[in-house]
């Protein structure tokens, strides 16, 4: 599981981020229901060299001293 500090989530620009909201669902009915609420980032702007993977908080990545 990836690790970044909560500084490091906070300069990730808003566009490349977000939180999975149950609007989404509507796009495609089989995100989990324990998806909703957690945020969700593109792996590359976690990890180097990473491409445009959609990860979930709690499931790919967590935010330490959060």
């Amino acid at each position: 599981m990836l690790k970044i500090t909560k500084q490091q989530w906070d300069q990730i620009p808003n566009d490349y981020k977000s939180i999975w909201k149950k609007q989404n669902q509507n796009l495609n009915s089989n995100i989990p229901n324990e998806f909703f609420g957690k945020r969700t980032v593109f792996e590359g702007c976690i990890k180097s060299g990473a491409g445009i993977v959609l990860i979930t908080e709690g499931v790919h990545f967590v935010i330490e001293g959060n």
